[in-house]
Order: structure tokens, then C-alpha cells, then sequence
């Protein structure tokens, strides 16, 4: 039987430590996560104008310049599932907080992708 050699399993090891994954779903999986009331923080990482026109039920505000330094709201035994307007901002706060440690879902489209019954508007 042959070993993988040193260098193999060092590359591989950075890749993996360096590829932090978190979850990519659609708003069709979100209205199933609300629909079974799965234990999670929904946070909507738009400006505060945009949240307030409308917004999923239940979602927590914190804009995306004030994520990192709000941490504090985010429990680690639970999954934390962003969304922003169409998905590069929370795409990428995914990744951040994937590699601190958290469990996160990302919303692939971002709000836009969302369709369901849990929208709120407010205006």
C-alpha cells in the first residue's frame, strides 16, 4: 500500500483550511426552512431604507458594513442565513463568518430570489 506523500496531503490540507464552505440556497429552500421553522437567524444585510420597504418576516437587520463588528448577535450553535439584494454582499459575509467558525447559509440572488409568502412590505 502506498502513502500519499508529504507534500500531497500538505497542499491538499491548505486547500481545505483555505476552502471554508458554507450552504448556497434558493428561495425556494428558505421558504422551506421558514415553513418548518427550522432554528436559525434570518439576517438581512441591505441598508436600512431597503429593509424597510420590505423584508422577510422574521429577519434580524444588520447592514453588511456593520456585520463583522456586530458578531456579537450572531449565536454559534445556530444557522446563520444571509441574504442581500441579489447576493455578492452576503455571498461574501458568508465566507467570513464560515471561517470563524459559524454554520451560514447564503441566499443565491439574494432577496430578489425570494418569492414567498414570508415577504413583508411596508410600502
Amino acid at each position: 500500500m502506498t502513502s500519499i506523500p508529504d507534500f500531497v496531503y500538505d497542499i491538499v490540507k491548505k486547500r481545505i483550511e483555505r476552502d471554508i464552505m458554507w450552504y448556497l440556497i434558493s428561495g425556494a429552500d428558505l421558504e422551506e426552512l421558514l415553513e418548518q421553522e427550522k432554528d436559525m437567524v434570518l439576517v438581512d444585510m441591505r441598508d436600512r431604507q431597503s429593509y424597510e420597504k420590505g423584508h422577510i418576516c422574521g429577519a434580524v437587520h444588520i447592514p453588511g458594513e456593520e456585520l463583522m463588528s456586530r458578531l456579537e448577535e450572531l449565536p454559534r450553535n445556530r444557522l446563520i442565513v444571509l441574504y442581500c439584494y441579489h447576493g455578492p454582499n452576503s455571498m461574501r459575509a458568508a465566507r467570513q463568518l464560515a471561517q470563524l467558525g459559524y454554520e451560514v447559509a447564503d441566499v443565491y440572488g439574494g432577496i430578489l430570489a425570494y418569492r414567498g409568502k414570508y415577504m413583508v412590505r411596508t410600502r
